[in-house]
């Protein structure tokens, strides 16, 4: 039902925090979405669209990626739509939507409610046990740069209840404070940090670093969305095909890189945007022979210089053991 709301938001997966307002240039909604689209709102009850409205459409537009047209995201909409809890428009907003899940925050108690949205009823099961459980684990270890599990005495039927985080995306942030003023040393020694902790944890992988999933809260970088983390060390790499590692298993660090490059020059390390398929054709043959990589690792000294430099490259050719971490992070003590 949600089709292409916002140019922006197609174009880059994100809506700027300081802007909530849909306003010229600012993640504009197609002026004939409603007449052009009738067939995915047709069956819709007045209230659900007015939900819809009091959502995404006004003030209390926050979402942060596009909310792709599925029928089970289309069905979990009506759930949260029909929810008692959530008729309060001014306690709560939609926070975030993803791939597989969306993100309603409550102003009052600060806390947010993640909802996973899945075709199968039983592979949504098991995506929601893996979350909650990587989120507890997360917990105990008290982390600084990763989005903590909140206790909350009854949360809404079906959710996750986490830490409620109102900060920017990276990608809002760089876009926010510009470029050029942007320490990207100190952020990538917090991103490097945040996936230490995530091993202090026992969660060997995150498979989805990206800087969709990095909040700047208060001027420290918090890794979320937990759902495609795991402990399994010889987990596949997933998540989002721009900045996934390649290789027959995952690698967050080569994700760490991919999403630095990203921020700092505006475009992909591999490939481009409008062809996601030759952007994973150059990074798979990339890393299948030394010569095209160190083509790549060229742009990489063509942008980053001193230990940053040291860092990307390492983190591009590294193989994602606990030592390399440590490795990382040394390059920028």
């Amino acid at each position: 039902i949600y089709g292409q709301w916002y140019r922006e938001l197609n174009a880059f997966g994100s809506h700027s925090a300081n802007n909530s307002r849909l306003s010229p240039g600012m993640g504009v909604v197609e002026e004939s979405w409603f007449t052009t689209n009738p067939k995915p709102t047709s069956d819709l009850t007045p209230h659900e669209m007015e939900v819809l409205h009091k959502w995404w459409f006004t003030g209390m537009v926050q979402a942060r990626t596009t909310f792709k047209e599925s029928p089970e995201k289309k069905q979990l909409f009506r759930k949260l739509a029909n929810m008692p809890e959530f008729q309060d428009y001014e306690r709560f907003f939609c926070r975030s939507i993803g791939g597989h899940g969306v993100l309603i925050a409550d102003m009052h108690e600060k806390v947010c409610y993640k909802f996973i949205a899945h075709e199968s009823e039983e592979e949504a099961d098991e995506m929601f046990e893996r979350e909650f459980s990587m989120l507890e684990r997360v917990s105990a270890v008290d982390p600084n740069h990763l989005v903590q599990l909140m206790d909350v005495e009854r949360p809404p039927l079906g959710s996750i209840p986490m830490q409620y985080l109102d900060g920017p995306t990276l990608f809002d942030y760089v876009r926010e404070q510009r470029v050029q003023n942007v320490d990207f040393q100190y952020m990538a020694k917090q991103l490097v940090i945040g996936l230490q902790e995530l091993r202090e944890a026992g969660i060997w992988h995150h498979r989805d670093l990206n800087e969709l999933n990095c909040i700047v809260q208060d001027g420290q970088i918090i890794i979320v969305d937990l759902g495609w983390a795991t402990d399994d060390p010889l987990a596949q790499p997933t998540g989002a095909r721009r900045s996934r590692s390649s290789g027959p298993v995952n690698n967050d660090l080569v994700s760490l890189a991919q999403t630095l490059y990203y921020l700092r020059a505006g475009e992909p390390l591999f490939g481009s945007l409008d062809d996601l398929d030759e952007l994973v054709r150059q990074r798979h043959y990339a890393y299948r022979d030394s010569v095209i990589l160190e083509h790549f690792l060229g742009k990489i000294d063509i942008l980053f210089e001193g230990p940053l430099r040291e860092l990307m490259r390492f983190a591009l050719t590294s193989n994602g053991a606990d030592g390399d971490y440590q490795t990382a992070r040394s390059f920028l003590s």
